[in-house]
């Protein structure tokens, strides 16, 4: 799974950049394209703004972040947006000293941030060694950006074997997609982990379920989506009956080659108290 498929580090990101209405869309990953500074540039050159991220055998989930685009230039560039920043084990933000030597940009290398160097993911190229790139990358935090009492150990956990590297662009979007992730399943459960625990879970939930108080929602509507034959209309007259307290068979039962349902409508409203 992509790193930024996580929610909150999108989140965080924006906060840092200072933009709520950001997309990152993925142009490199060390385990699809290679570990080498040609496969790196070779996608994300002429990209814009771009976010590095990577996570190493040790949990630490660290990156990068500049404004300027890679173009192989062959030295350092100066941007005084830039950043570096760690997720895991805490969210951080490390920035400048000033605006000097911020992003080093080779053809041989992938990212690399500050003089020193303060974040360097590798140079040349590695294959995977099982699960992990093992990297000849280096930290040394505190060159050109603010530490923040960080040093190599509390930054990347002193650690260059990477699970994966990647890349992100930076662009502008729309923040409604992101708030409701159109493209995206509701909820990812592995095919494996529908059972009984999982019911009991999600059953829970729905029975725990309240909106935020700001909010002041009247009424809650619940969707129930499933096979023909599976029960739906069944349950519901369930639960009528128990809220009317006689039986009451508003939805259409029975067996049939097809849905006994014919028409959508508000059967009834379940008023939060």
């Amino acid at each position: 799974m992509p790193i930024l498929d996580n929610k909150a580090y999108r989140k965080q990101l924006r906060t840092w950049i200072g933009d709520p209405a950001l997309t990152f869309d993925l142009l490199y990953s060390a385990t699809r394209d290679g570990c080498n500074g040609q496969a790196f540039h070779a996608k994300c050159n002429n990209q814009g703004p771009t976010v590095s991220v990577g996570q190493n055998s040790a949990g630490y989930v660290i990156g990068g972040y500049t404004s300027i685009a890679w173009t192989s230039r062959g030295n350092y560039f100066n941007d005084d947006r830039a950043f570096l920043f760690q997720f895991l084990p805490n969210m951080v933000k490390f920035v400048p000293n000033g605006n000097v030597n911020g992003v080093y940009d080779n053809a041989n290398y992938g990212p690399t941030f500050g003089g020193g160097h303060d974040l360097l993911f590798f140079y040349n190229s590695y294959n995977k060694s099982g699960a992990y790139f093992n990297t000849n990358g280096y930290c040394q935090i505190g060159s050109t950006y603010n530490a923040n009492g960080y040093n190599a150990q509390t930054f990347t956990g002193n650690n260059n074997a990477y699970l994966d590297i990647e890349v992100y662009a930076v662009k502008q979007g729309n923040l409604e997609d992101e708030l409701y992730e159109k493209d995206k399943p509701w909820r990812k459960t592995d095919i494996n982990d529908w059972n009984n625990k999982t019911k009991d879970k999600l059953f829970d939930e729905l029975v725990s379920f309240s909106t935020p108080s700001p909010a002041k929602v009247p009424a809650v509507r619940l969707l129930l989506v499933g096979s023909v034959g599976a029960g739906k209309s069944s349950f519901f007259n369930t639960v009528r009956s128990v809220w009317k307290g006689k039986v009451r068979s508003q939805a259409a039962t029975g067996t049939a080659p097809h849905s006994l349902t014919t028409k959508c409508g508000i059967l009834h409203k379940f008023h939060i108290v």
